[in-house]
């Protein structure tokens, strides 16, 4: 059972065993200003610092209408310093965010990945890549992935650990779907890489695949979902979607460029996003890549992931630049749209979306989609800020409009979410500030 940290954060912390039922509040639309105020905030654990701080992954899990969410973060300011794992109640009944610590992830830079999911039955599972790096970036005995039954409880969360499996390399993305429509999904654990094959002569690009069977989390054979495309290794991020709606489980993947500590980039060439198609349960050996005018010798591909609304696909591409002579100064992030024409990415020049950003991303978790404005459209955001937060405002039709939302907040924040709240006109956010402190901010 997961530890309860109420002990350890701000005494003001306080359950409430029957929460007041709120009027769903009116929606704000695309047209009008938002506006926040800073509303509860709470001291996070140990010593109330978290740095380097991931959201993971969003999901209503006690069907009260609020999105909670779980983060990850070092609980000590250093380079490699133990990182914990939270699932964050965002409940509206107190106004203070509750907190459930998952333990330690290991001794890491960061943990990236977290995927909840919510089974036919009703029960909620949370898979956490615990990126543990204990002997270091190119052996990593502490590589592991866990899965969490998370239940509602008396206004708390049970967690419980149902399934520990250790994994080649660290886990930058997960993502589950029914690959072969045999009613059985399949999580997806994508391993980032490395140039060479781990001491354990583990293919360091090979993925991870585990299913639910009646005896419980079991890992399976990946050979039939593999697919040889002469790539290997920096592989970001993967997506499951139906980019040509055939109602299969298509793949979405970015890869970048590494150097890995030298001037000479590993993978020269590879750096792109691309989906294969599934074609009865399996993927084609021929990519379709998104094109992308930001891609050089020297970038990264992050994120490639969709945006569905009734028939419209929109796709997203955000790529880095790196710099300095180890690759270690990311800057010129861009956002690039298209659409999926005639079997093909077709960049969309004449709309909104192709823009520099003054951030960058390192996996799927950080561009996120919520309708913010409760318009019915889905906004776009970027899950780790360190200034202003600013979000791509949906005008419906495929276009996006960039705003502000908040001047940069107690100085500036390590993550982010927009959680869906019924009581308030407007998503609300949550931010890990600079200070440790996880702060709510309330639309109104």
């Amino acid at each position: 059972m997961g530890r309860r940290c109420s002990d350890l954060v701000s005494a003001g912390l306080v359950l409430l065993v029957l929460a007041p039922v709120f009027p769903t509040a009116s929606a704000i639309g695309a047209e009008k200003a938002l506006q926040y105020r800073k509303g509860a905030s709470i001291t996070l654990p140990y010593g109330g610092r978290i740095d380097d701080a991931v959201v993971l992954d969003i999901l209503d899990i006690d069907g009260d209408g609020a999105e909670d969410f779980a983060v990850a973060g070092k609980v000590e300011s250093a380079e490699r310093a133990p990182v914990h794992s939270f699932i964050i109640r965002n409940n509206t009944d107190t106004g203070k965010p509750q907190v459930f610590d998952l333990g330690e992830d290991g001794l890491t830079r960061r943990t990236w990945a977290g995927k909840f999911y919510r089974e036919s039955g009703g029960q909620v599972y949370f898979v956490l890549g615990r990126s543990g790096e204990v002997g270091g970036f190119d052996t990593n005995p502490g590589e592991k992935v866990s899965i969490f039954k998370v239940t509602p409880q008396d206004k708390e969360f049970r967690t419980e650990s149902v399934f520990v499996s250790q994994v080649p390399h660290l886990t930058t993305s997960v993502d589950r779907c029914d690959i072969d429509n045999d009613g059985v999904a399949e999580i997806y654990i994508n391993n980032y890489g490395t140039p060479t094959d781990n001491p354990n002569n583990i293919p360091s690009g090979v993925p991870s695949i585990i299913q639910m069977t009646e005896s419980g989390f079991v890992e399976t054979k990946v050979n039939r979902w593999l697919f040889q495309l002469q790539r290997h290794g920096a592989n970001n991020s993967i997506k499951f979607h139906d980019i040509d709606g055939d109602g299969d489980c298509d793949f979405l993947t970015a890869f970048e460029v590494a150097k890995w500590g030298s001037k000479t980039p590993t993978f020269p060439g590879e750096v792109e996003s691309y989906a294969l198609r599934n074609n009865g349960g399996f993927f084609d050996t021929k990519p379709i890549v998104a094109p992308n005018p930001h891609f050089a010798p020297d970038s990264g591909a992050f994120t490639f992931t969709m945006l569905q609304e009734g028939d419209e696909r929109l796709f997203f591409v955000h790529s880095s630049f790196y710099g300095g002579p180890d690759g270690s100064d990311f800057h010129d992030a861009y956002l690039q749209a298209y659409r999926f024409v005639d079997g093909a990415f077709v960049e969309v020049t004449d709309e909104v979306i192709d823009k520099q950003l003054p951030l960058w991303s390192a996996n799927q978790s950080y561009v996120r989609f919520n309708d913010i404005d409760k318009d019915g459209d889905l906004d776009m955001y970027f899950a780790l800020y360190s200034e202003d937060i600013e979000i791509y405002r949906n005008l419906g039709g495929g276009k996006f409009r960039l705003e502000k939302v908040l001047n940069a907040p107690d100085g500036g924040t390590k993550a982010i979410a927009f959680l869906s709240n019924p009581t308030t006109p407007c998503s609300d956010i949550v931010a890990v500030l600079r200070n440790g402190k996880l702060v709510r901010y309330l639309c109104h």
